[in-house]
């Protein structure tokens, strides 16, 4: 086996409440979560961190990096919301009903498949943005968005195709995929709680 590498995506710490959903900013119980799950992150060195654009998950992302910036850190929206009105007003439908279920639950729906075209346009802005996993990479986004991500990002993993139709995650919530690099195949994947 090659040279492995930590792919780390997490949902956003707690946050309150705001005019504009996107400007929503982490409660000081969200920031000690954060801060607490970055004790756990300790023992790895992301040289890149990539975070949806909304306030909460550019916290969260700073937060959990702790100490140790990495060389860059990338914005994206497609890991926040999805690119049209009516698939955002769809999504927000189901979230109402559905709350932090698993994804599996959010399938079982018929306008549930909405977050897989959420999870493929993350996974194609994470990919144009960085192309290959070659190094240590913490990823932050929202809610149920994280599991239908981690499922576009590695389609072929069983062990992460199980914890992401099956996990809640909830505010700090993690998962860590170790990914060999050269063939790029998952070769271990845990929920960080």
């Amino acid at each position: 086996m090659g040279r492995i590498v930590k792919v780390v995506i997490a949902r956003h710490g707690k946050t309150g409440k705001a005019a504009v959903d996107a400007a929503r900013m982490l409660v000081e119980t969200g920031k000690e979560d954060c801060i607490a799950a970055s004790n756990l992150l300790s023992e790895i060195t992301f040289q890149t961190a990539i975070s949806s654009t909304a306030v909460r998950a550019i916290e969260t992302t700073w937060l959990l990096l702790g100490n140790t910036p990495p060389r860059e850190i990338i914005t994206l929206k497609e890991l926040y919301e999805h690119p049209d009105e009516d698939g955002r007003a769809r999504c927000d439908k189901l979230f109402v009903e559905l709350g932090y279920a698993p994804l599996s639950k959010y399938l079982e729906k018929e306008d549930g498949k909405i977050l897989l075209e959420i999870g493929k346009n993350g996974k194609n802005a994470v990919q144009n943005a960085i192309g290959p996993f070659y190094e240590n990479t913490l990823i932050v986004s929202h809610a149920v968005i994280v599991n239908a991500l981690g499922l576009s990002l590695f389609p072929d993993s069983p062990q992460v195709e199980r914890i992401m139709l099956n996990h809640s995650f909830l505010e700090a919530g993690m998962v860590e995929i170790e990914v060999e690099v050269y063939s790029q195949e998952v070769v271990g994947a845990k929920v960080i709680n």
